[in-house]
């Protein structure tokens, strides 16, 4: 045979061969059930698939539907095998395997991948649900799973006693989505690191202010209410400043670990450095609340413990360094005056400084001096203090401090009857009120004339029948309060109100003999009693009025004494 006769023979059965292992491929590759298959093998898939909870049960026609097609699907990516939806030869050998992944398996395996930190989908977002429902996130339910959730799950696990992975394993989702899962109240109430904010009440504020008592932060045991008042948030706010916690009056979870944890720094170590920081205008904080309550001490400060170096503090400290550092031998530059630096500081706690009160902010019995002798004749000049040989005589007595009283209250300070530096100042000022002046302005005349002024001060404020003084009124409410201003009370409810100021004070049965300032009442009803009541003013550009809570105009206004009052006029009082 001629050598390309030969050659072309061998090329056609190399052919040949290749044709043959390429048809037994293709038949090895052939489908095994696909779409439309029907028969005993699309039964045995039905069976299978059923037994692995892809499929709810085994259809009663042996035909391979969509329904199968999707449950294929699913095994088939829950196996690791392309998603194809035919079951083709390596899909039916794992679909019959024992080894064979089960839906629910299945299901867990894309919770394990999903509830990990970077991982999304359905599963993250269930997570998100019930821990928020739980009270452990905050954040949105966006099926992400971020630093957030895994922070929050971590927390959950802390609180349930299991391994802090911060992935929300299937150890973890067992008692999440378990019978009793442990809410993040439950755990900060059972560990006493709840977070407690004003109006709080119960047992765990009770617990956390023990706590405050025993730092030292609350003064004494009996402060331990319950409730979470003013006193005890300013208590938190001094052992969060003290310990670098933000200050804000608020137990949080962080402060109560803290107190929890028996190291935060005691009242006693804090006050002892807070009497170290120099402070200045503009500084705020519980350095600044020690110097105002310091100076209050002294007499030298009036205003609000409010942590804020203000003017009035300002004034307060420049007062102390004129009056007191002195006396201690102590003197600073002018321009340091107003500012606490290392030499007030030590003046301001030294505690021989204290019984230094004489020239600094007042007297007591039996004190004496020539600042004593000045301040009894400014109080002899006003007319309080008589004068007669051994009065004035630069020593303080019993006769001193009644004419202190007296001087006090006629010039609107605090009552005491000790001559502290603000009664001084005043009573040696251009301003001061004599004791004639003060007589005369609490005369019947004045006395009604403030109650009007008081009266007119408050028109336009809104009229309720559920009045709430001062903020609204009725009409009756409304002439209780403007007399309560000057010293009177009555009754809130206007038929009694008239009656008891009728029987205490001077009854007036003809209008004409009203006086500016007399309580003057209407019958509103027609029964001749009285349901309506007012404060006369008298002639208010030419005409007869009076100011009362309106309930047709709905606030408190100025109105004629027209013909329709007049009528209706049951009586006046005169309370002046």
């Amino acid at each position: 045979m001629p050598r390309r006769a030969a050659k072309a023979v061998l090329t056609a059965c190399i052919l040949l061969v290749a044709l043959v292992f390429s048809q037994a491929a293709l038949a090895s590759e052939a489908p095994v059930a696909k779409l439309g298959s029907t028969g005993t093998v699309v039964h045995t898939i039905h069976v299978r698939l059923a037994q692995l909870q892809f499929m709810k049960s085994v259809p009663a026609a042996d035909k391979f539907s969509k329904q199968t097609q999707a449950a294929v699907k699913t095994f088939q990516t829950a196996n690791g095998i392309k998603a194809s939806g035919v079951v083709y030869e390596d899909t039916y050998r794992m679909l019959t395997s024992p080894n064979a992944v089960s839906y629910p398996a299945h299901i867990e395996n894309l919770k394990d991948k999903q509830n990990v930190l970077g991982g999304k989908g359905e599963y993250v977002g269930q997570t998100q649900k019930k821990l928020q429902s739980l009270g452990y996130y905050s954040g949105k339910v966006n099926k992400k799973y971020t630093a957030t959730t895994k922070s929050s799950v971590m927390y959950f696990q802390l609180a349930n006693n299991l391994p802090q992975t911060g992935s929300a394993d299937r150890i973890t989702r067992a008692v999440l989505f378990g019978d009793a899962p442990k809410s993040c109240t439950q755990y900060e109430t059972e560990t006493h690191i709840i977070r407690l904010a004003k109006n709080s009440t119960g047992a765990e504020v009770t617990y956390l202010q023990n706590q405050l008592v025993g730092y030292g932060y609350l003064a004494v045991a009996s402060k331990t209410t319950g409730t979470f008042d003013a006193a005890t948030s300013n208590a938190v706010s001094l052992i969060q400043e003290a310990n670098g916690i933000k200050a804000t009056g608020v137990a949080t979870r962080e402060t109560r670990i803290l107190l929890n944890s028996g190291n935060a720094v005691t009242y006693t170590a804090f006050v002892a450095k807070l009497r170290t920081r120099q402070l200045t205008k503009g500084d705020t904080g519980a350095a600044v609340k020690l110097l105002q309550s310091r100076l209050k001490e002294l007499y030298y400060y009036g205003g609000p413990i409010s942590g804020k170096f203000d003017a009035a503090t300002v004034k307060a400290v420049t007062n102390f360094q004129i009056y007191s550092m002195p006396a201690a031998g102590m003197t600073i530059s002018s321009g340091s005056k107003g500012k606490v630096g290392a030499v007030t500081l030590r003046a301001l706690y030294s505690t021989p400084l204290i019984k230094s009160r004489i020239d600094a902010y007042g007297f007591v019995i039996g004190d004496t001096g020539s600042a004593v002798r000045e301040y009894q004749q400014d109080l002899y000049d006003l007319g309080y203090l008589p004068y007669y040989s051994g009065k004035v005589n630069g020593t303080v007595g019993t006769k001193t401090i009644a004419a202190t009283k007296l001087f006090q209250k006629a010039n609107g300070l605090t009552v005491s009857g000790v001559p502290t530096l603000a009664t001084r100042e005043k009573a040696a000022s251009p301003g001061a009120l004599s004791l004639s002046d003060y007589r005369s302005s609490t005369s019947s005349s004045a006395k009604a004339e403030k109650l009007v002024n008081g009266a007119l001060k408050l028109l336009g404020r809104p009229y309720s029948s559920n009045a709430n003084p001062p903020k609204s009124f009725d009409c009756s409410r409304f002439t209780k309060y403007c007399f309560a201003q000057v010293g009177v009370s009555l009754n809130g409810e206007v038929s009694k109100q008239y009656r008891q100021a009728a029987s205490k004070y001077k009854h007036i049965a003809s209008a004409s003999a009203l006086k500016r300032g007399d309580l003057v009442y209407f019958d509103t009803q027609k029964d001749k009693t009285p349901g309506h009541a007012a404060i006369w003013l008298g002639k208010v550009s030419g005409k007869y009025c009076f100011v009362h809570a309106s309930s047709a105009k709905g606030k408190v206004v100025v109105s004629e004494y027209s013909e329709w009052y007049q009528k209706r006029f049951v009586g006046g009082v005169r309370v002046f």
